[in-house]
């Protein structure tokens, strides 16, 4: 996907994708946060129309209890 709107986002913050995590539950998300450049974690619930295992975010989690942890492990590497 075109990470446009991603980073027209993140530009509006006052940022950009180096500092950015984005958090989704499809390959369409985690898609759009590697073409813009950012991090991703995907959560095992939502809208995914492909097998988890195909999706290859930064960091995945099964609630939403567990972002934080997940954004410490992507801040340690």
């Amino acid at each position: 996907p075109d990470p446009g709107h991603l980073l027209a986002v993140l530009m509006a913050l006052g940022g950009g994708p180096d500092g950015a995590v984005m958090i989704g539950d499809g390959e369409n998300d985690i898609a759009a946060a590697r073409s813009a450049g950012a991090r991703s974690i995907l959560v095992s619930y939502g809208y995914a129309r492909v097998p988890l295992e195909q999706i290859t975010a930064d960091r995945q989690v099964d609630r939403f209890a567990e972002v934080p942890a997940a954004l410490a492990l992507l801040d340690a590497t």
